[in-house]
């Protein structure tokens, strides 16, 4: 990520992986936040957005079964 802005980061940044996998280092996968509390709600958002996509399909696969 600093590579990519051309500065070093502030100590206050933190740099996310968007996919979860810490070794993905390309620059699609990461995203700068704006520190500890933003990087913990963005995760936890994350974690719920995945939770309803599952819950969606399987609500979505038991309509289909049903038609």
């Amino acid at each position: 990520m600093a590579k990519h802005l051309g500065r070093c980061l502030e100590s206050w940044e933190i740099v996310h992986h968007k996919n979860g996998v810490r070794q993905d280092n390309k620059f699609e996968n990461l995203e700068l936040l704006g520190g500890a509390t933003s990087h913990h709600s963005y995760n936890l958002l994350q974690r719920e957005l995945y939770r309803l996509r599952r819950e969606n399909k399987k609500l979505r696969d038991k309509l289909a079964k049903h038609e």
